[in-house]
C-alpha cells in the first residue's frame, strides 16, 4: 500500500512585532516646565528666603541660571537681579544737628549750669548777611560779661566757625577767649562790622570755656550782642 503524503499547509501568518511604548510629545512639554519651575523655585530661595532667614544665599546677587531637561531640545534661562542694599561706611554724611559732615552745631551742645549768660541759639546778622546757625549773647556791661561752659567728654577734635558783632548790636568793642582745660586757644577784640574765622584744636579736651569780657560804662547800659556764627564741633 503507498503513503499518500498530506496536502501542503500554509505557513501562519507572522504576526507583527508590537510598536516601542514613545513618550507622548506633550509630557515631555510638561516635564520641561515642571523643571524650569523647579529651577526658578530655587532661585528664588537662594535670593530672598535664605537671606531673610539668615542663612547665606549661595547665588550671587546677579545670576542667570540655565536648565537643559532630556527630550526635545528645551531650554529655560531665569535671571534674577537683587540689588544690595547700601553698607554702612561707619559714618553719616551729616550730623543730625545739620553741621559739617561728622560735626555737632554747638547750639546743640548742653550748656554746664555754671554758666553765666551763656552764649545760645539765635538768629544773627552779621556783616550784612543773616545767620540761623548761631549763637549769641548781649554782653551787659558791668554785669561780667558772658562766661559759657562745655563738656566736650574728650571726644571732638576741632572748634570751628565764624566770630563777630551783631550788626545791630551797640558799637561797643569786646574781647573774647576761647579756651580749653585752663588753657587759652584764641583771643579775639571784636569790633562792630568786623569778624574772625575760629579754627582751634580741642583735641582731648574735657571742658570748654568760651568768655566775654564786659565792657565798662558809667551807666550800666546794655553792651553789644556777641555772635559765633556756624561754630561746630568735630
Amino acid at each position: 500500500m503507498s503513503t499518500v503524503p498530506p496536502p501542503p499547509t500554509d505557513p501562519p501568518e507572522a504576526r507583527p512585532a508590537p510598536a516601542p511604548t514613545r513618550w507622548p510629545e506633550t509630557m515631555n512639554g510638561v516635564a520641561s516646565l515642571i523643571s524650569a519651575g523647579t529651577a526658578l523655585l530655587g532661585l528664588v530661595l537662594g535670593f530672598f528666603v535664605l537671606p531673610a532667614a539668615g542663612v547665606p544665599s549661595p547665588v550671587a546677587p546677579n545670576a542667570t541660571t540655565t536648565v537643559a531637561v532630556p527630550g526635545p531640545v528645551t531650554t529655560v534661562t531665569a535671571t534674577a537681579t537683587v540689588t544690595a542694599a547700601p553698607q554702612d561706611a561707619g559714618g553719616s554724611s551729616a550730623s543730625a544737628s545739620g553741621g559739617p559732615s561728622g560735626a555737632v552745631l554747638l547750639r546743640d551742645v548742653p550748656v554746664l549750669p555754671e554758666s553765666f549768660n551763656p552764649l545760645s541759639a539765635h538768629q544773627a546778622t552779621l556783616d550784612g548777611k543773616t545767620r540761623d546757625d548761631a549763637v549769641t549773647a548781649v554782653s551787659y556791661a558791668n554785669a561780667g560779661g558772658v562766661r559759657t561752659y562745655y563738656n566736650l567728654g574728650r571726644g571732638y577734635r576741632k572748634l570751628t566757625g565764624l566770630l563777630g558783632l551783631d550788626d545791630s548790636s551797640r558799637n561797643m568793642e569786646t574781647d573774647v577767649s576761647i579756651e580749653a582745660d585752663g588753657k587759652r586757644l584764641q583771643f579775639v577784640h571784636l569790633s562792630l562790622g568786623r569778624t574772625t574765622p575760629i579754627d582751634v584744636d580741642v583735641t582731648g579736651a574735657l571742658r570748654l570755656a568760651i568768655t566775654c569780657t564786659a565792657p565798662r560804662s558809667p551807666t550800666g547800659i546794655e553792651g553789644p550782642t556777641v555772635v559765633f556764627s556756624g561754630a561746630a564741633l568735630s
